[in-house]
Formats: C-alpha cells, structure tokens, sequence
C-alpha cells in the first residue's frame, strides 16, 4: 500500500519534457507537418494527469514553480511515455531544435516595446547596433572633413580631427557591415528554428573582428581614384572588410603562411642540395669502383695471354694512361719502383722473423 501512496515530485526533468513536448507539437502541427494520432492523444493524456496534480508551491519566490501529486509508478510511466513522444516530436521538427522552440515562445510571451524590433534579444539587440552605426555613418558623411580629397591621402598625410573624423567614419563603415553580416546571420538560425544562446558572444566577436578587419583593409590597402570625383574605395572596402571579416583574416593567413614557406623553402633546397651532391659523389665514387674493376679484369685477361713481360709492361702503361687523367702527376715506373721496394723489405722482415724463431728452443725442438 505504501507503494500506491502520492508523493510531491517537483522534477526539472519532467518540467522540461513536458514543455518541450507542448512546444513540438504546437510548433508541429502550427506548420502543417504529419503528427500522430496516437502521439497528441497519449499527449493529451499526460497532461492531463499533471494538470490534476500540480499544485503550486507558495513558499518558492518563484511562482512558476509547481509539484505534482504523483504515486512513484505513475511519475515514472509519466517519464517514459514523455520521453517517447519527446524523441518522435525532435524528429518532425528536425531540423528545428526544442530548445530554441521553447525560447522562442518564452520570447513572445514576455511584453517589451522593442518586441517589434526581433524575436529574440540578440536580434534586437544587434538591430539597435545596426542603427547606431547608420547613425553615425550618415551624420559623419554630412561632414566638411568627409570628402574625396581626405579619403584618398590615406591615414599617413593626415592629422588632427580630420584624421579623427576619417577614421570614425571607416569605422562606422565597418560596423554597417559587420552588423549587417550578424544580423543576417542569426536571424537565419531564428526562421530555421536552430537558434542557440549559448553562441551569443561569438555574433558580438564578429561584429568586433568586422569593425578591426574593415579599418585595417581600409587603412593599409591603397586605393587610388581620379582627383575630383567622389572616392568610393575607402568606405566601400571598410564595408566589405566589417562584413567578411573572415576573408580579411584568411587573405592575412596566407601571406604570414606565403613568407614562412619562403625561408622553409630555402631550407629545404639547401637540404636537397645536400643530399644531391651526397648521392651525387657517392654515385661517382661507385662508378669509378666499377670502371677500375672492369681494368683489372681486362688486365688479367690480357697479361694471361702475353708471351713476354715487356708486353706485359707495356700494356699496364697503356692502361693507366687510359685510367688516369692527362695532367695527373701520377709516374707508373716509380709507383712500382715503389711497391717492388717495399715488396722487397717485407720479404727481408719476414726471413729475419724465420730466421730468429729457428734460434729459439721452441723452434729446435
């Protein structure tokens, strides 16, 4: 009986299925998409059974905060079948996610005077943005400072306020352009139904970076235009740098990853090179080696076949000739005057060794 008894449950988990659950199928079925018969019916059914249960809790600074009087088995078959239509509605509204379906509709509910203005905070926020940099763009260009002359000399001839009022002018620029991308961008998310607040900084992030990039690509890219008529360039390259500030960081990539493939290019030649004139030398040394051998084995077949040693002489001279370079110093009479002298005190060294192990008692015995 003790299992039967109701408790009050006051779940997070059952708070958020159920509203997700309200959200999907409104959403749903608001669009026209093929929802189940069976999904809105056991639907219907649960909340139905936690409308008769919920009672508010008065001591919660929170008024929305409710508990429900629940037997265990009913709270978690409430849970299971929840979860059930929570997984069937996420894939009808797919790609629409149920988080930002329940934000969005928190964001209507509440009561603003720039509800007109976005669905959510952020657009409204960064249409207020967009408004200010409008704001000052326009009034800044009603500026006698503001003409074709200071906006071609660059930021290097000028000083002062009018380079004050250039500036603040290619800032405003790219803030157009930077809150325009943003806005475009996150009210794509909110019609899709994909919006996410947690990424809220990174549209603020893109806004900043936007502002950076169009004056930086304002500043620094020159931009020549005929005395006389209105120059465009500055201003529209501040527009185009705030709007894609991540074109203006890829260009900048490419030209620190262009510079550093420069010196390791270098080093990467002269590495080569290294092990070009390695293998290269290597490859003569072989070559040589083989040359030599290729001699030695004529000069065996031919001296093997040669009557007298003066042919025999006479053919290793030839051959040497052939072998060696023409200005090389390189005598083969005196290179073998050479090895015959030593021939002859390798011999001397070896009859005296003889001769002294024949004296010694192991060599009598």
């Amino acid at each position: 009986m003790a299992k039967n008894k109701n408790q009050q449950y006051s779940s997070e988990l059952l708070e958020i299925l159920y509203e997700e659950c309200n959200v999907m199928a409104v959403h749903a079925l608001g669009c026209g998409m093929d929802v189940p018969s069976n999904v809105t019916e056991k639907l219907a059914e649960y909340s139905s059974m936690l409308d008769q249960s919920q009672v508010s809790d008065t001591s919660s600074a929170d008024a929305t905060t409710y508990h429900y009087n629940l037997t265990s088995g009913n709270y978690i078959a409430i849970i299971k079948g929840l979860t059930k239509i929570h997984n069937v509605l996420a894939k009808i509204v797919a790609p629409a996610n149920p988080y930002s379906l329940v934000l969005l509709k928190r964001e209507r509910n509440m009561k603003s005077i720039f509800s007109f203005m976005g669905s959510v905070k952020l657009i409204r926020y960064l249409m207020l943005a967009a408004i200010f940099f409008l704001v000052g763009f326009i009034y800044l260009s009603m500026s006698e400072d503001i003409n074709a002359v200071n906006l071609s000399e660059g930021i290097f001839k000028l000083s002062g306020e009018v380079l004050l009022a250039v500036l603040l002018f290619l800032i405003f620029a790219a803030g157009l352009g930077a809150s325009f991308a943003a806005l475009f961008r996150a009210n794509t998310y909110v019609v899709a139904g994909t919006y996410d607040p947690k990424f809220e900084a990174t549209y603020w992030a893109n806004v900043v970076l936007g502002v950076i990039a169009g004056l930086l690509i304002a500043t620094l890219v020159p931009f020549e235009s005929d005395k006389g008529h209105m120059d465009f360039g500055a201003p529209l390259l501040a527009l185009l740098g705030g709007f894609s500030a991540t074109v203006v960081y890829n260009i900048l990539s490419k030209i620190v990853d262009s510079l550093g493939a420069i010196f390791a290019t270098n080093d990467k030649q002269s590495a080569a090179e290294k092990l070009y004139a390695l293998a290269k030398s290597e490859m003569s040394e072989t070559t040589l080696k083989q040359q030599y051998a290729k001699q030695l084995i004529e000069i065996q077949k031919k001296i093997s076949v040669l009557p007298d040693s003066d042919d025999a002489q006479k053919l290793l001279n030839k051959l040497t000739e052939d072998i060696l370079p023409s200005d090389s110093n390189f005598d083969l009479n005196v290179e073998l005057n050479e090895v015959e002298q030593a021939v002859k005190s390798d011999q001397e060294v070896n009859t005296l060794a003889k001769a002294e192990e024949g004296k010694s008692p192991v060599g009598k015995t």
